[in-house]
């Protein structure tokens, strides 16, 4: 008798006999006996098993040996060998088994049925469904990080063993992005226990921390007044020079001027706008934190929407290429980065931002909250009710009124500081600034003249005179002019220069105090 066959390779060199319709040759198993190879010229080579069913032989074919290793024919045939041993029908236990494997869920369906179910479920914290955009952002993190490798495996056969090492994977190249997943991950498994796909959620307990993932560093860059200004003259000669659509540009400008969010200036509509009144609402379907939100719209950005062109059938203010649609919210930071030189130009001019430190859309925000912060001298909270940050709810009722009349001074006075630096850098004066100054002195001044120099002076003299004889301390004077008491020093310094007609005249009317300017032929 031929000994038994224990190599793979032999076992896939056999041949047919051509004087045989089939052969079988034994091969060694975990139980001794019982596993061969079945030859055949029509059928090629196979595993079969013979155990003992209700009391007699049986053969069953148990795989391919082509496709099946010599280790995998060896484990499903003891598998077999127990089965029947416990009085069970290893083909009827397979049977049930491929048929739950069809049935089974598999992470890819878990994913699509879960983000199907995200996406129409309010928030348990803000009540109301998650915006498409953040739903977009899912499917697109899961299709470039988990479908490959997550998609095709059953949820059932899922567990921390699996999960832990890929999310700690992921970690090592985008620690931020394996946060996101980790996140994702353990809600679709507590979707799936809540479903009873599974008893528990695998991935419960695990932290970012210990997958190594990362909230991603806080952003920092702000752009200064000066810089500012540079962004802005670069925008208006690439716009002359038919390097950059008039749309691009005013949105960016529209950015810096009222510090909102870029998804919220790209789609923009007009519809939105009271150009009379200087308001602009944002629904709450188009706010990041859910909430309707009123910008107060400045003289220069009203000057600047009524530039564009509507266009007829297009409710959106920056038109896309198509009809009817808005421009895509990414063409701004093309367009930034573009300028900057880290985006290929279709043009061969060199970047004319090249040299600059690199920002982004959301830089631009930041750097409008500390132009409120440090040039305007608005408050935190003001500050905060302007960027639309959720407050709690008592806090967001309190004093409302008031403090709608403080950001709308304060996003007048910085649009008033990012033109008047531009026009001063430009060497030219400004119809939308002469204005304010004329309210102040009763006559129409240059800003940044002599006269404009003397006006401010007396302003800021009046001022450090009504600190003196209230001889208050800063921190009372500061709530009753509505400014910061850092501000109040720079008062009593006469550093005029770092003040706006505006602030000085809004807290010369909280003071109660009425000044009249004499200026002379200059």
């Amino acid at each position: 008798m031929a000994k038994a066959l224990n190599n793979q390779d032999l076992i896939r060199k056999l041949k047919p006999n051509p004087l045989k319709p089939f052969y079988r040759r034994a091969v060694h198993s975990h139980v001794g006996s019982g596993l061969y190879v079945k030859v055949t010229a029509a059928a090629g080579r196979k595993y079969v098993a013979r155990y003992i069913i209700k009391g007699k032989p049986v053969d069953v074919t148990i795989g391919n040996a082509m496709s099946m290793t010599l280790q995998e024919a060896k484990d499903k045939h003891l598998e077999g060998y127990n089965l029947a041993a416990d009085g069970l029908d290893p083909r009827l236990s397979w049977q049930a088994r491929i048929k739950s494997n069809e049935q089974a869920t598999t992470m890819q369906s878990l994913f699509d049925e879960w983000l199907q179910f995200y996406g129409a479920t309010p928030s348990q914290r803000s009540k109301r469904i998650p915006a498409p955009k953040t739903v977009r952002e899912h499917q697109a993190r899961w299709n470039r990080y988990c479908k490959a490798e997550l998609g095709p495996l059953l949820v059932r056969d899922v567990n921390r063993q699996i999960l832990v090492p890929f999310l700690r994977k992921l970690a090592t190249t985008v620690p931020v992005e394996a946060r996101h997943q980790l996140n994702v991950l353990r809600a679709m498994l507590s979707y799936a226990e809540d479903c009873q796909l599974i008893d528990d959620n695998a991935l419960r307990g695990v932290t970012s921390g210990k997958i190594g993932g990362s909230a991603g560093a806080i952003g920092k860059r702000f752009l200064t007044v000066p810089e500012i200004v540079r962004v802005w003259q670069t925008l208006e000669t690439q716009e002359e020079a038919g390097l950059l659509g008039k749309h691009l540009s005013t949105a960016i400008k529209i950015l810096i001027l009222t510090g909102a969010r870029r998804d919220e200036v790209a789609g923009m509509r007009w519809q939105e706008l009271d150009l009379q009144s200087g308001t602009w609402e944002i629904n709450s379907e188009r706010t990041k934190n859910r909430r309707p939100h009123t910008v107060y719209l400045a003289p220069e950005t009203i000057q600047l929407l009524q530039n564009l062109e509507m266009f007829e059938g297009n409710d959106f203010v920056f038109s896309g290429q198509g009809r009817g649609t808005a421009i895509h919210p990414d063409s701004i930071n093309t367009a930034i980065a573009r300028l900057l030189g880290s985006r290929t130009s279709r043009t061969t001019h060199p970047a004319p931002l090249q040299d600059f430190e690199p920002f982004s859309p959301h830089d631009l925000r930041r750097s409008a909250s500390t132009g409120w912060s440090q040039r305007c001298g608005a408050a935190n909270d003001v500050i905060e009710a302007m960027l639309n940050h959720s407050k709690p709810r008592l806090e967001e009722t309190y004093n409302k009124n008031q403090r709608q009349e403080q950001q709308k001074r304060v996003w007048h006075e910085w649009a008033y500081v990012v033109t008047a630096v531009l026009f001063e850098s430009n060497g030219e004066p400004t119809e939308s600034i002469a204005p304010r100054a004329a309210e102040l002195a009763g006559q129409e001044i240059t800003p940044y003249s002599a006269a404009h120099s003397i006006v401010m002076t007396t302003l800021v003299n009046a001022l450090a005179a009504w600190l003196k004889e209230k001889n208050m301390s800063r921190v009372a004077a500061a709530q009753i002019l509505g400014a910061h008491p850092q501000r109040l020093e720079e008062i009593e310094k006469g550093l005029s220069k770092n003040f706006t007609f505006e602030s000085l005249s809004h807290m010369l009317a909280k003071a109660g105090k009425e000044v009249t300017v004499c200026i002379s032929d200059i």
